[in-house]
């Protein structure tokens, strides 16, 4: 008896290991996973940056204590706190990569040929140029780009799929310091 309740512990406690080790946004089968994070604090984001009362709510609390006044003093190069994970990525030709947002603001996760600036002036300049790269440019109100479609709210996700081999760059257009490669081959 005594060594089935042992037995019994000590597979509930690898079981558990098992379960606590997941990643909270698990890839399916044939993907790979990307995390966008940031810490941002909603008291102070939402205090300066919204109008909660009209539903305007850029922050939504996961647990961030960045404030909007610490957030600034990293400007131009970026808060490395919002970053997308990992930088790099190495994936076969036949998977797709899957982001999701586990911060608390919107961002992007945008194919670009070349990284650059985004579309909001304040937070756009990471490079010291001052043009807008054209896969950014106009923003979610830019009919003719693709901004839009590559938007991802707080704890949503996007997929990628046909990447074709060879490096292919991503960047946040809201916050253009958040930047990753990714590179294809067929392993």
């Amino acid at each position: 008896m005594m060594k089935l309740r042992i037995a019994t512990g000590l597979g509930l406690l690898l079981f558990m290991a098992t379960i606590i080790m997941l990643p909270a946004t698990p890839a399916m089968a044939g993907e790979a996973q990307v995390v966008i994070l940031d810490e941002c604090f909603p008291n102070s984001f939402n205090a300066v940056l919204g109008n909660v009362a009209a539903g305007n709510i850029p922050c939504v609390s996961v647990g961030g204590s960045r404030t909007v006044a610490a957030f600034a003093s990293f400007l131009p190069a970026g808060d490395p706190l919002w970053a997308f994970k990992p930088d790099v990525l190495k994936i076969d030709e036949a998977e797709n990569v899957r982001a999701t947002n586990e911060g608390g603001e919107t961002h992007t996760f945008t194919e670009v040929a070349a990284f650059g600036n985004g579309f909001i002036p304040a937070v756009n300049n990471p490079t010291g140029a001052t043009n807008t790269i054209p896969e950014c440019q106009g923003g979610f109100s830019n009919p003719d780009n693709h901004v839009a479609a590559t938007r991802v709210v707080h704890g949503a996700n996007i997929v990628v799929t046909g990447l074709t081999p060879g490096k292919h760059l991503f960047e946040c257009c809201i916050h253009p310091w958040m930047r990753m490669e990714i590179d294809v081959g067929n392993e």
